[in-house]
């Protein structure tokens, strides 16, 4: 039967220990973690005497470090991912560039439609940057997550690109 203190439910004391050993563990591996990352602990070091206020700030502590080791983890993973698409990219964004000369060049454009500002990327294209066995659903996942605009053109799926004529590089020394 449980003990209420100001209409709060109180534990049993076998709870209660059971309760604290876990924050004690806690409270210890966040320790060690701050202490690896080079980061000061924001909560009383001594277990003994830490506040409300410390528990708070050590769950705090371990779902910052929980979330930027996810992120790490995520960032590891997608690395070489990210590298194959801006490869694929770069490499079309110059064959897109190379039109745009040509287009320019055109002296009479009036029946002409303007250049495209954007373009489109067949996950055929795209398909060395993923591992072997990656479905074009997986894909999508993956593109979506780096912040690619995903599109479907008939029954393929493609990266739609907002061409740039130049990097801010190559335009200054123009």
């Amino acid at each position: 039967m449980s003990q209420t203190t100001n209409n709060v439910a109180v534990v049993s004391d076998i709870t209660f220990e059971d309760l604290l050993d876990l924050n004690r563990t806690i409270h210890h591996k966040v320790k060690e973690a701050c202490a690896q990352v080079g980061q000061k602990p924001t909560f009383a070091e001594d277990f003994g005497k830490c506040t409300n206020e410390d528990f708070k700030n050590v769950h705090q502590t371990l779902r910052t470090l929980i979330s930027a080791k996810k992120k790490a983890m995520w960032e590891e993973e997608v690395k070489e991912i990210k590298a194959g698409i801006d490869s694929v990219v770069a490499t079309h964004m110059e064959n897109q560039r190379v039109r745009k000369a040509r287009y320019d060049a055109i002296t009479d454009r009036e029946f002409l439609a303007p250049f495209p500002t954007s373009f489109n990327l067949s996950f055929i294209l795209l398909k060395p940057a993923f591992a072997q066995g990656t479905t074009p659903e997986q894909m999508v996942i993956r593109c979506k997550e780096l912040g690619h605009t995903v599109v479907k053109t008939g029954d393929e799926y493609a990266l739609k690109i907002a061409f740039v004529a130049a990097p801010d590089s190559e335009a200054k020394a123009a």
